[in-house]
């Protein structure tokens, strides 16, 4: 890497300036049980921060606990996925070890740790990782290629200074972020709210020229075949019964990947999948798959006023998605969903809002769960229990819902923009930094010269071999 730095300051290579060690390497044998001791995986380094919340063991030897462990001040950062990801250890050492999908980094003496954190972290944002990861697929940060990681240094006490300013301005954004969170935390339980008051009853006043209770039980019923029947905890001109009585289902397109194409053409058909469920809505612009129309029924396409349904995921938070097909479509669901079709007994915005509150979620992820795949089935599905009022009445209440959800929708504009520009303020504030412009020069501080040749003094000492 090159570029113009402040004055004083030096680009070196990482492996200059700091020791690197990859982490042990995951086997069978490693599993055995005889000398577990904790370690972290890539999922469990965040930004600036680590989830502890599922930390995985296996065997470390004496001399691989002297090898992998942790202590205070080391910097852990991600070979793969996010690459370059990384946060830095607090706690004792010896508490933990770490895999080989994560790199260890100890700086040496005048190098501030920080530092080498907040670099990594601006140039994974801002793309500067460039030839140093290797992968088709999933980029990876070799050793090696970490190693000759071309890093800028200033002086130690500027490094201090500069971390300090970062951190206190970081703080604040910080705050400013915790109170985004915590209004959109505010949204979506309004939304939770207007769904609940929804179908309970209470959110648009009820029509004495709506039709009555004892018509819409008759209608539900089919003369006693069905499922309907009066509630006591809804208003008198509802019933409850079941989605089975309510609307049809359709079974989802089953292919072969082989079978499946990434680009359309005229003899295929999209398909959705649980991924293009988002937030009650349907994205059909992208992430979509396509496959020969001989493999999809005429009644599987889907059709306006369809609620599409995932059922089907090793993600218990992706079962019940659901989304009401607002237009008709040349397109179908996938095998891990299933469509409703709504008959002239309910209104389908009525019903997609009705599936979509916490109540019925929760069962069906109860439904659903499984050691490693959630599935809700059929029967668990079209049993679900719902309230049900008069047509009349039901669209009075779609109305009265999209209309909550409109202005909450405007809300949640506000506060992703407000998050968007604090992601942009923080970008800011790291290219500041290694532009040398966050604080000011102290011609008085240690020449970055003399804190290299300590360096290189040291190592030569030790006989350490850091390239």
């Amino acid at each position: 890497m090159s570029g113009e730095l402040p004055s004083g300051w030096r680009w070196v290579q990482l492996g200059t300036i700091a020791e690197t060690q990859l982490g042990k390497m995951l086997s069978g044998k490693s599993r055995q049980g005889l000398q577990p001791h904790l370690y972290l995986r890539n999922r469990n380094v965040q930004w600036h921060s680590f989830d502890l919340s599922d930390v995985a063991q296996m065997d470390f030897s004496e001399s691989e606990l002297r090898k992998y462990e942790l202590r205070p001040g080391d910097l852990l950062v991600c070979e793969g996925g996010e690459v370059g990801r990384c946060a830095v250890w607090s706690r004792p050492a010896g508490d933990m070890c770490f895999q080989k999908a994560l790199h260890r980094v100890r700086p040496l003496a005048g190098v501030q740790i920080k530092w080498i954190e907040y670099f990594l972290r601006w140039s994974a944002e801002t793309g500067r990782f460039g030839n140093s990861t290797q992968g088709s697929t999933i980029a990876h940060l070799p050793q090696r290629d970490l190693r000759m990681l071309q890093v800028p240094v200033a002086p130690s006490a500027e490094q201090k200074r500069i971390v300090g300013a970062i951190e206190e301005h970081f703080s604040r954004l910080d705050a400013v972020e915790g109170v985004l969170s915590a209004a959109a935390g505010k949204v979506g339980a309004l939304r939770r709210r207007v769904l609940s008051e929804a179908f309970a009853g209470r959110l648009v006043p009820q029509d004495p020229d709506d039709e009555r209770a004892s018509v819409l039980l008759k209608r539900i019923s089919r003369s006693g075949e069905g499922d309907g029947r009066m509630t006591e905890d809804h208003p008198l001109s509802w019933i409850k019964t079941s989605v089975r009585e309510v609307a049809n289902l359709i079974r989802g397109v089953t292919f072969r990947k082989p079978e499946s194409s990434q680009v359309d053409a005229d003899d295929l058909v999209p398909i959705i999948r649980a991924g293009n469920v988002s937030g009650g809505g349907l994205r059909l612009d992208e992430d979509l798959v396509f496959v020969p129309k001989e493999r999809v029924a005429e009644e599987q396409l889907l059709r306006r006023g369809d609620i599409v349904i995932a059922t089907s995921s090793g993600s218990a938070s992706v079962i019940g998605k659901s989304a009401l097909v607002r237009e008709s479509w040349g397109g179908a669901h996938g095998a891990f969903m299933v469509a409703l079709r709504p008959n002239g007994n309910v209104d389908s915005a009525f019903l997609a809002y009705c599936l979509q509150e916490e109540s019925v979620r929760n069962l069906w992820r109860e439904a659903a769960a499984g050691t490693n795949i959630n599935n809700l089935k059929r029967d668990d599905l079209l049993s679900t229990e719902i309230p049900l009022c008069p047509i009349s009445e039901q669209r009075r209440i779609a109305v009265a819902i999209e209309e909550h959800f409109s202005r909450l929708d405007a809300v949640e504009g506000v506060l992703s923009a407000a998050a968007g520009k604090v992601g942009a303020l923080r970008r800011r504030v790291l290219s500041e930094a290694f532009a040398g412009r966050l604080v000011p020069q102290d011609p008085d501080d240690e020449p970055v010269s003399a804190l290299l040749d300590r360096i290189a003094v040291s190592q030569q000492a030790t006989g350490a071999d850091i390239r």
